[in-house]
């Protein structure tokens, strides 16, 4: 046999496996085909209960790795990895608990209906752990690690010789599992918010400009969200809706929907409950059990083919509120079911009690309270009387076929289970069903007033769950959420060089040098060489199973499906490339791809238009010349815009080309009006100035640049952007500050210039450094900072000037508010993020990464996490790991007066949020000014006294009444005037002269 093996050619092994495979394929259809068609001859005098191929046996399988009880048919790596996990027995609960669990006195019955309640109340903290250690050695015993989701997988089962208390714990198992898949999908999303820096994306040929330029990649840092690869991500049930509309696309409308509901009855659960639990104490057996339930509908429906042979199908798994789970399940049939064939495969009446008994309970009684009495047939339908819970009461009800949802008779005598079968008559239909059964989060999130561009879909995906013990136990299983036959291949959409690259610092050049490949670069190069590839999209990819595809004796049919990736029409030339794709056949290259009749195409929009699959824009061209006679240019712009924006004509480009003179007339009539001596027409500059303005419109209204519009981009690079981002910064006029620093300079008292030298010198070292000026009011602390601001700017350099109020911001040049200029939130007291929200590439980033000190005035009013926020992000903006990343932090201020305000808050509170109880404090280095410049000035005694009194006060050297901690303050502290007029004529002297 082996020898004659061995001896055979190519084409024998082909035929050979061919004829195994037909074989094996005949005797599993044979296996199945006792049910063929029987959804469609229901007989209730049937015994559909015990055929092998459909009866369930009991949990008696063990595992030979690990012990655990298995139905025959369960997944073998389920337990424990295939025996890569072997985890040491549960210890027994010492006593009383190990009785209380038990379940057979009342004592025990008692603590475990309030098994949670008994939890909240004796919890407490671990009194500690002590480390197994070698006793030759003393060194910790060195254990593998094994993952969450298998640590948990494990203990969940039932396994010989051993009594799992974990399972007898009813509710407190609920909250446990809940708890515990919690944890697992936490650690998933917490690996992929921490990897978000090391792991970037963005298009090859970006990244290969990058280094081209100047080698710098610090702004491409798309950084990774939460991507399709994790289950019920928005991404993940984004594409399966798509593979779900391929079917449609390809085959119409689904033929059935069906939808199976759990029984907690089942036999197969309650032979396997341990003593005194119900069904809903023991998710895990209620999850098994329907799955495989689930497993042997599939199997009825897709190889017993009683609904007739299936042309696709799929299924997504839902948990309701209570957490219980039921199946969506979709299927298109080859043959379809004819009208007058409906009544005999779903049925929407009461079954007669006396000729199908069995299915009769089935459907009648959906829960052990409800009663029966014998019905009588009454208008063509039989009754039953119920009892249901109405309010706070049991009420008995009568029901008849009015109540009763579609259902396949077949399948709910088999499943002893309510199936709910409907016809799909509309294709409208498949867009509210696959949408429902590929639903994602049960909950919903929303935020006022958050920045658009903070998009976090971690954050969002966690707030917006919700988990029920069953789900958890269906996921710490590892149990399919989703299947669907046939597989759905994806060809990727991206223009040349557009793929999308993965890359990490270290492996950048290497990416550069060699661009990944992607299925649509690979569906070229089969093109090119590869006839049958050249054949229609839908079998682009050679095949090495099925049947022989008739011309081709080395290509082999499958029944996969394919569809190119979705693009928004916002992507217009991407947009226009999925167009082509869909048309031209067997390109071998993007320049094939848009070549029309021999004529390469400069874009894809026009290779499009000349295959007539856009419309043209004449009634467009006609609005625009009617409004251009009437219209300012002012307006003529706004109505482009929004023909750009809401009406998507199809050559926005040649709009623009027609009307850019009236569009861009009153800018010509400027220009002249400015320039009275010379002629002056139309010129490339007046148009980009157009352009600019119709994007800034275009921004405004609905954050659209003119690329994603179809139009030539103006000439505002990024880096052009970018300036005016820094022109606040920047643009100072060198002379006036000449003249401010030569006047201001020699005013400098000792104590002011020794602070004023001190911090320049450290500027100019450029290491990282925080500086706290502490200056107690009227010792020129807005004096010399100003001079510093004015020595940096002079030298063409960045000098940002912030504040905690604003208006202490006032009174800096240049000043602005800590909140506007470092992007803070409002509510820094609630936040618990990092606040790192300043992204590369933008205009704030750009003058965080040139500034060469950053002066914060009223520093003793910012709570910590500002602080320690921002120096997270200069050294990440700027690439510098030095304490704010190279650049000097001026803090000024004064600790006598105002703290970080927090509501509700303590003096506990208000300590903790200063920046002295920071980590970065042990790195501030002080200066402080003590002249105060009212007093050393103008001679004035009075101020002096006034002074000392203020800084004894902020010192606490005045003493406090121990009873109310109230302090007495001196007379002459203050002046008390009588009225009120005296008052404003004291402080605002000769108002009307002045102002």
């Amino acid at each position: 046999m082996v020898a004659s093996r061995a001896a055979e050619s190519p084409e024998q092994w082909q035929t050979r496996r061919e004829d195994d495979r037909t074989r094996r394929s005949t005797s599993r259809a044979a296996r199945w085909a006792f049910m063929e068609r029987e959804a469609f001859q229901y007989d209730p005098t049937k015994n559909y209960d015990n055929h092998c191929q459909l009866y369930i046996e009991r949990m008696t399988e063990i595992y030979s790795y690990c012990d655990a009880f298995k139905w025959p048919g369960e997944a073998p790596g389920m337990c424990c990895s295939i025996g890569k996990v072997k985890l040491p027995s549960l210890r027994l609960p010492p006593e009383p608990l190990e009785s209380l669990m038990s379940g057979t006195t009342a004592t025990s019955k008692h603590f475990l209906e309030n098994i949670r309640k008994y939890n909240s109340c004796f919890q407490m903290t671990s009194f500690g752990a002590t480390s197994e250690t070698d006793p030759t050695t003393g060194m910790p015993v060195d254990r593998k690690k094994v993952s969450a989701v298998d640590f948990y997988a494990y203990r969940i089962m039932m396994r010989t010789g051993a009594v799992n208390h974990i399972l007898r714990c009813r509710q407190l198992f609920h909250q446990f599992i809940v708890d515990m898949y919690t944890k697992i999908e936490s650690e998933r999303l917490w690996f992929i918010r921490l990897n978000q820096k090391k792991l970037r994306v963005d298009e090859y040929i970006h990244l290969r400009d990058a280094i081209a330029n100047d080698g710098n990649t610090d702004n491409l840092d798309q950084l990774v969200i939460l991507p399709s690869t994790f289950t019920r991500s928005p991404r993940h049930m984004h594409e399966y809706t798509q593979d779900a509309m391929t079917y449609v696309k390809n085959y119409g409308r689904p033929d059935l929907f069906v939808t199976f509901t759990r029984n907690a009855t089942w036999e197969q659960i309650q032979e396997e409950l341990l003593d005194g639990q119900n069904p809903f104490d023991r998710h895990d057996l209620l999850a098994r059990v329907f799955r495989q339930k689930l497993i042997k509908l599939m199997n009825i429906i897709t190889k017993s083919h009683v609904f007739r042979r299936t042309r696709c199908w799929m299924y997504s798994i839902e948990w309701q509120k209570r957490g219980l789970p039921h199946a969506h399940i979709l299927i298109w049939l080859k043959d379809k079911i004819k009208p007058d064939e409906i009544d005999s495969v779903i049925s929407a009446a009461l079954p007669d009690r006396q000729q199908d008994p069995r299915l009769f309970q089935i459907i009648v009684k959906k829960h052990d309270s409800w009663a029966f009495r014998r019905g009588s047939p009454e208008d063509g339908g039989f009754k039953a009387k119920i009892k249901a819970k109405i309010g706070n009461s049991i009420q008995e009800i009568e029901i008849d076929n009015k109540w009763v949802v579609t259902y396949s008779q077949l399948l709910s005598r088999i499943f002893q289970a309510v199936i709910n079968v409907e016809y799909c008559n509309s294709v409208k239909s498949i867009k509210y069903i696959c949408k429902y059964v590929n639903k994602g989060s049960d909950q919903a999130m929303f935020d006022f007033g958050k920045d658009e561009t903070s998009i976090d879909e971690v954050e969002q995906y966690q707030l917006g769950r919700y988990i029920s013990s069953n789900e958890a136990v269906w996921r710490i299983l590892d149990f399919s959420i989703h299947k669907r036959h046939p597989r759905v291949v994806h060809l990727a959409a991206h223009l040349e060089n557009g793929q999308r690259v993965y890359f990490t610092e270290d492996n950048l050049h290497e990416r550069i040098n060699k661009p990944p490949k992607t299925t649509l670069t690979a569906f070229f190069l089969l093109c090119k060489k590869d006839e049958f590839a050249r054949t229609p999209l839908k079998v682009f990819k050679r095949r090495v199973q099925g049947t022989t595809v008739p011309g081709y004796p080395n290509i082999r049919a499958t029944n996969a499906l394919d569809r190119v990736y979705t693009v928004h029409p916002n992507n217009f030339e991407c947009f226009f490339l999925r167009l082509l794709l869909h048309t031209i056949r067997g390109p071998t290259s993007f320049e094939a791809l848009g070549t029309v009749n021999g004529r390469i195409c400069a874009t894809f929009r026009e290779a499009c238009q000349l295959i007539d699959l856009l419309e043209d824009d004449a009634q467009w061209d006609a609005t625009i010349t009617e409004a251009a006679t009437i219209q300012s240019p002012a307006r003529l712009r706004n109505l482009f815009v929004i023909i750009l924006l809401a009406c998507g004509p199809s050559n926005p480009e040649k709009l623009w080309e027609s009307y850019k003179e009236g569009l861009t007339e009153d800018i010509l009539i400027q220009a002249r009006r400015e320039n009275p001596g010379l002629v002056l027409n139309y010129t490339p500059d007046m148009f980009n100035q157009t352009l600019i303005i119709l994007e800034d419109k275009a921004l405004a209204m609905a954050g659209k640049d003119l690329k994603q519009l179809g139009l030539p981009t103006p000439q505002t690079t990024l880096g052009d952007r970018l300036t005016r981002e820094i022109l606040r910064e920047t643009s100072y006029d060198l002379n006036d500050l000449n003249k401010y620093i030569s006047r201001n300079e020699p005013l400098l008292l000792p104590n002011q210039r020794a602070a004023h030298n001190a911090i320049l010198d450290r500027i100019n070292r450029n290491v990282g450094e925080i500086i706290f000026l502490d200056a107690p009011g009227g010792t020129g602390k807005t004096f010399v900072i100003n001079l510093l601001l004015a020595k940096i700017r002079q030298q063409s350099k960045i000098a940002i000037a912030v504040a905690s109020s604003g208006i202490a911001a006032t009174l800096l040049h240049g000043g602005r508010t800590a909140h506007s200029t470092l992007k803070l939130p409002l509510n820094l007291t609630q936040c618990e993020a990092s606040l790192d929200n300043i992204s590369k590439g933008t205009g704030e980033a750009k003058v965080l990464q040139e500034c060469k000190l950053i002066v914060w005035d009223e520093c003793t009013m910012a709570h910590k996490q500002a602080l320690e926020a921002r120096d997270r992000t200069l050294q990440y903006l700027r690439g510098n790991g030095k304490l704010m990343g190279g650049a000097v932090l001026l803090l000024a201020g004064d600790f006598r007066q105002t703290l970080p305000v927090i509501p509700k808050g303590t003096m506990a509170d208000e300590l903790k949020a200063c920046w002295k109880a920071s980590y970065l404090c042990r790195h501030v280095h002080k200066l402080e000014l003590k002249t105060n410049m009212r007093v050393h000035l103008q001679g004035d005694a009075a101020a002096g006294q006034y002074a000392q009194q203020l800084l004894s006060l902020g010192d606490g050297k005045i003493a406090a009444d121990p009873t109310t901690g109230l302090i007495t303050i001196p007379n002459n502290f203050c002046n008390i005037v009588d009225s009120i007029e005296t008052f404003k004529t004291s402080v605002f002297p000769d108002i009307r002269r002045c102002f």
